[in-house]
Order: structure tokens, then sequence, then C-alpha cells
């Protein structure tokens, strides 16, 4: 696939798709595809239900967790060679956070046999196919379909391929654990200034106009770069790059519920403790960088944003 229609497609999925389609914590609607397996699942009951289905069953165990949606164990389980009513798959893997079924991708034969079992139409864009109802997006041309939890949506999970999957053979597994504010935020600078960046460490990347700004610096016009598999705090990131006026002003780095622990340990080891915590943050280098904790993400701000942010939220503390 081309680098162009690898951006149009980024564009489509993170603001036609999922993110605008379904809300945070909305409720899948596929349930049993997989003989009764559910997301919230546990390994062992999912490996029951597959034991007489796959022609090999293999479980994969991560020492150190970085799979976004969990905290302290993550386990994948790969199935080769099942069978959904007539048709068959040669690879899938499950992929569980804290032993909950979290995440599903299945390879090769997929598309054929799980879209037939879609609950509504799909919205196609060149070789994909998107199932809001089912929380389910499908690449023909690849012949994948990737199956999502609620949790696993707001992390673009779809955005990652599963590396245990015998087809990802020698995929990277291990990622840069680094917390440090990303080398691509350069604030201050104008788009044009830091579009080479985002090319060069971004392996998906789209520029999106936003129609009605709502930065608090009430810029005329607002623009946002979507990166996709920066890494980031131990795990190929998406990043949301906002600029008002043409200026970098702020960039929300999507994380998962699971990975909080981790996270804030490697922002106080990269800052120090955090100047302000309350319930729903913790606020680091004078504003500059946050861990919000109500919706998983770490919020960078620019010199010029971080004290109207932070006014904002201590306002709301008291």
């Amino acid at each position: 696939m081309n680098r162009k229609i690898l951006k149009k497609l980024v564009s489509f999925l993170a603001t036609a798709v999922f993110t605008i389609a379904v809300p945070y914590g909305a409720e899948a609607q596929v349930k049993g595809v997989f003989y009764g397996a559910d997301f919230g699942d546990s390994l062992a009951s999912v490996k029951t239900r597959l034991s007489d289905q796959c022609r090999s069953l293999r479980v994969f165990t991560v020492e150190e967790p970085n799979f976004p949606l969990a905290k302290d164990s993550e386990k994948h389980l790969v199935c080769e060679g099942i069978r959904i009513g007539m048709d068959e798959i040669r690879e899938v893997a499950f992929a569980f956070g804290d032993d909950r079924l979290s995440l599903i991708e299945a390879r090769s034969g997929a598309v054929k046999a799980l879209t037939a079992r879609a609950s509504a139409e799909a919205k196609p864009y060149l070789h994909f196919k998107a199932y809001f109802e089912d929380l389910m997006l499908a690449d023909t041309k690849a012949d994948a379909v990737w199956l999502l939890s609620p949790e696993s949506i707001h992390p673009n999970l779809f955005a990652w391929s599963n590396p245990y999957l015998p087809s990802n053979k020698g995929d990277k597994t291990v990622y840069r654990a680094s917390a440090k504010n990303p080398e691509l935020l350069k604030f201050g600078s104008t788009l044009a200034e830091l579009l080479p960046g985002f090319e060069g460490q971004c392996p998906i990347f789209n520029v999106e106009k936003i129609a009605e700004p709502w930065l608090q610096t009430k810029p005329k016009t607002q623009t946002q770069i979507n990166c996709f598999g920066y890494e980031y705090g131990g795990f190929p990131r998406k990043i949301e790059a906002v600029f008002g006026d043409d200026v970098l002003e702020l960039a929300w780095i999507l994380t998962g519920k699971g990975e909080e622990d981790r996270l804030r340990k490697a922002l106080t080891a990269e800052y120090g403790e955090p100047t302000f915590v309350n319930e729903d943050w913790e606020a680091f280098e004078g504003w500059r960088i946050a861990l919000r904790k109500d919706k998983p993400e770490v919020l960078v701000l620019s010199e010029r944003l971080a004290p109207i942010f932070k006014g904002l939220i201590e306002d709301k503390d008291r």
C-alpha cells in the first residue's frame, strides 16, 4: 500500500469510523463468533472454548507487559487453523490484559469468515470496511480483520498488528520506554517546519483541519497532525499534535488504562515527582506535561498554554 493511501486511511479510521461513531465506553455488539469467546473472558475460558476448534493453539506470556490494556499481566493466545461455519481462518491472535480478552486480530480467510456475520452494513473506504455496531475493521486487501473491545478503540489498537501472529514472525515486541517529550513536538514551530519530522518518524500520519477551533488560545484556525506508530512509554502510539493559527500548542498521546502505573513511573523518572495531583490529573514540569487519569492520555503543552490549562484545572479542583 502506498504512503498516500495510508494517510487517507488513517484519517478515515481516526475520524469517520470509531472516534466519532463509537463513544468511549460503548458496548460491542458482536458476540460468540469464536465459539462463544467474548471480550472480558479469561484466557483459560477462551482456551477451553477453542481447544477443539484450532489446529494448533499456543500461549505467549510477556514477562514485562507493554500492551496498553495490561496492568499486571499480558498474554496472547494464538490459534492456527480454525473453521467458522464453512469458512477457515488461518491464524487468529487473542490479546489478554490482566486475564481479560481485549483485542482479536484474524488473518487469511478472516474477511470472508467474519464480515458475512456482521450485524449491519459496513462503511467502505478503498479496500477497508468498518462495521460500527460490531466494532470491527476489515482490510480486504490484506485479508485481515480486527475485532475491538470498547477499551481498545481509544488507544487505536486497530493500527497495531499482533507480533505473535505467525505471519508477523520477527516483528518488534520491545519498544522504546522513554516518556520524555517526543522530539517531534517543538512548540512554537509551524506545521510546515515540523512536517518533515512527522513524515520521517511516524510510520503513518495525516493532517486534519478542525472545522471549529477549541483551543483555549482562541485561534482563528486549528489543524491537527495524527501520527500513528511513534514509540513512547513502551508502545507504538497515536499522537494528536494540535496547531492554533499554524503554531504547535498541545499534543495528546493516547494510552490505555492498564499502563497508567508504568507511565507514571516513566514520567517520574524523566521529570521528578508531579507538582500537582488530583483524581483526574498528575502534572509534571510546571504543567508542561500531564498524565490524565479519567481518560487515559498524556497531555503535552506549549509554554503559552500550560499556565492557562493549569488555571482551568486548579479552579475546577477548588
